[in-house]
């Protein structure tokens, strides 16, 4: 039996042969019986062109471990992606701007979103806030663009759930007074929460599960009690901060193609290298100043002919 390549139609949910040549960038192939119509790998693969040459090459979405969309393991980790990814950085933004930017500023509730943030972060206090965390690396240069980008003009959009929750802890109006322990997976939260702490509840146990899907790395989540623990959870606090009941059912139900997939891992990728990046610029300032501190001590010892 030989492998043969073939261009996938998903429009007519067949594959028909074609020549090497006629093979354009961005095409998914997949391997199949030559002479068949029928694939044995259900996975696509990526087409993509060297630089240096002009052959043909294939290359999964997301490197050596591309998920499978035909596996109910990948659809499990693809549905409680969607649902902190999308809904939750999208509920959390919402709070961002109600609780945190528009009672901060002028006027705040009668004028647009984007007039409203670009009021905020232009504020003195602000900036000095913000430059203070710069400063200190608990925010990193990446981060810092979103912030304040060449354009002038801040977009919140661009925010993820990790800088999101960032600026509500260090800007929020009531920010001594907010707890943001974790609380426990079986403690019951209410649905419609009353205080602001309730709300930051729901935020923070949708960051633990981001954190929960951030780590995993095979894309899948083989164990059912964990996926439904952390469905429910995230289920229940999306709603509880505003999410549209009929967008949370419709990722319930969702089949994810390998495309959304790929969408919805390279956003984790993404998220998970920034924050190793800042991990080990902290790291390697912290091993600087053991350094210095350990060499201030053996010049001191010395000065004082006395060995440590």
């Amino acid at each position: 039996m030989q492998l043969g390549f073939c261009i996938r139609l998903n429009d007519k949910g067949k594959d028909i042969p074609i020549k090497a040549e006629d093979v354009q960038e961005n095409d998914e192939i997949c391997r199949s019986v030559e002479g068949t119509e029928m694939p044995i790998d259900v996975t696509p693969y990526r087409v993509w062109f060297s630089d240096s040459a002009q052959a043909v090459q294939t290359s999964d979405p997301v490197g050596a471990n591309a998920p499978d969309a035909s596996s109910i393991y990948t659809q499990r980790f693809a549905r409680v992606s969607y649902l902190v990814i999308e809904l939750g950085t999208k509920v959390i933004r919402t709070f961002f701007l109600k609780d945190v930017v528009r009672p901060s500023i002028t006027n705040g509730e009668h004028i647009s979103d984007k007039d409203a943030v670009l009021q905020f972060f232009g504020k003195h206090d602000v900036k000095i806030e913000l430059k203070k965390l710069k400063k200190t690396k608990v925010i990193y240069a990446s981060q810092w663009t979103l912030l304040y980008p060449a354009s002038g003009h801040t977009d919140v959009e661009t925010f993820d759930i990790t800088l999101l929750v960032l600026l509500i802890r260090k800007l929020h109006p009531d920010k001594a007074n907010l707890k943001w322990s974790a609380p426990q997976k079986n403690a019951t939260l209410p649905s419609s929460p009353q205080t602001t702490q309730g709300f930051i509840d729901h935020i923070q146990r949708l960051k633990n599960v981001r954190n929960y899907i951030q780590h995993s790395a095979k894309y899948e989540i083989q164990d059912m009690e964990k996926f439904y623990t952390n469905w429910e959870i995230a289920c229940a606090s999306v709603l509880a901060l505003g999410a549209d009941p009929n967008e949370v059912e419709k990722a319930q139900k969702s089949i994810f193609s390998i495309q959304e997939i790929d969408t919805i891992v390279c956003e984790i990728r993404s998220s998970a290298e920034d924050n190793k990046r800042h991990f080990n610029n902290r790291f390697d300032r912290l091993e600087l100043l053991i350094f210095s501190v350990c060499a201030i001590l053996i010049v001191l010892a010395i000065n004082d002919k006395k060995w440590i």
